[in-house]
């Protein structure tokens, strides 16, 4: 493993939460952006989930995708 990088990576994943929870808190209707983001937040979490299902409901039917036995729990 290359320890070098390390820095970089730690960045990256802490940098954008760091910036957006002070532009979050520190904004003047604080409560109201944050609901905003939030429900941006769900909305995207919400349409990828359902693309993804889609996009696999279509390979599956095509039968290039395996989910398993319908029987299955």
């Amino acid at each position: 493993m290359n320890l070098h990088v390390l820095p970089s990576a730690v960045t990256r994943m802490a940098g954008p939460q760091i910036m957006s929870a002070i532009i979050l808190v520190t904004h003047g209707r604080a409560v109201r952006v944050s609901l905003a983001y939030l429900g941006g937040h769900r909305g995207r979490r919400d349409r990828g989930g359902a693309l993804t299902r889609r996009v696999a409901a279509s390979l599956s039917g095509a039968g290039a995708l395996s989910l398993g036995d319908p029987a299955d729990a």
